[in-house]
């Protein structure tokens, strides 16, 4: 391999694949507010969980 490339003597084109990756995306929006959303209780801990945990590591305010 050579150290050093000179790309100025290279000849170009156009990437051939260009036009096939890319692709019309359709956004549906609607001004109804989101409704169907359900919230999970296991995700987060609660706050006494974090209390405890933050007692436990030394992290917590006194």
């Amino acid at each position: 391999m050579r150290k050093k490339y000179d790309f100025s003597k290279m000849k170009s084109r156009k990437n051939p694949y260009a036009a096939k990756l890319k692709k019309p995306v359709t956004i549906r929006h609607s001004d109804e507010p989101i409704s169907d959303i359900e919230l999970v209780p296991d995700f987060l801990p609660s706050p006494e969980e974090l209390a405890l945990k933050d007692k436990n590591t030394g992290k917590g305010k006194d």
